[in-house]
């Protein structure tokens, strides 16, 4: 049985494409975030509104190996989640049943390894600004955002883990097993074949 058999107001199966949606949104967020502060460190002006201490990086250059350290990391981290949410979300619509599941087991591995890498960069991060966090609009904004998405990303990963097992009961249903022990003669299905067949099985 899935984790989850409903998300909120959808079903499984829309949940997982939102939660897809929400994670490549946000991810193209903070690499563009920690981006920002990279280039603040190679001393580069981009032209974008400068709050006080939004950017500053003279305060903090006697750790400037830490920060540094965190923003290549997170960039890395943020275009490994990127990809994988772009690949559920092609996978949920035009893979197979068996690549969509294997892309939603990927999206789950990497969702579990870049949460405590992220956790443990914004402690060690914001531990600098003390509190400070709350006295500059940027700082406020970083650590909401990052507080907020924290958690949705934990239960997008669990919709997006709950989509894969469905999709695995919805083979093992068609063909009377598990998918991993399916023949090679079996072709691969695609979602469309499977909503026709499970359609015409009803029928």
């Amino acid at each position: 049985m899935a984790i989850l058999r409903k998300c909120m107001c959808w079903t499984v199966q829309d949940g997982a494409w939102v939660s897809a949606v929400w994670t490549l949104v946000t991810s193209i967020i903070s690499f563009i975030m920690f981006f920002v502060d990279l280039a603040d460190f190679a001393g580069k002006s981009w032209g974008l509104p400068q709050w006080p201490f939004a950017f500053d990086v003279d305060w903090r250059m006697h750790v400037w190996k830490g920060f540094l350290a965190c923003d290549i990391v997170m960039l890395v981290a943020n275009i490994l989640l990127i990809m994988a949410a772009a690949l559920v979300m092609h996978g949920l619509k035009k893979m197979t049943i068996d690549r969509a599941i294997l892309a939603c087991k990927w999206f789950c591995v990497i969702m579990a390894l870049y949460e405590p890498v992220e956790l443990g960069i914004v402690i060690y991060m914001f531990s600098w600004y003390g509190a400070n966090i709350w006295r500059f609009v940027w700082q406020v904004w970083w650590f909401m955002f990052w507080l907020i998405r924290f958690f949705v990303n934990i239960f997008a990963a669990l919709c997006i883990y709950s989509r894969a097992q469905e999709l695995m009961y919805d083979i093992a249903f068609m063909y009377g097993e598990e998918p991993e022990h399916r023949g090679p003669e079996m072709a691969p299905l695609t979602l469309e074949m499977k909503v026709n067949r499970m359609t015409s099985s009803k029928c």
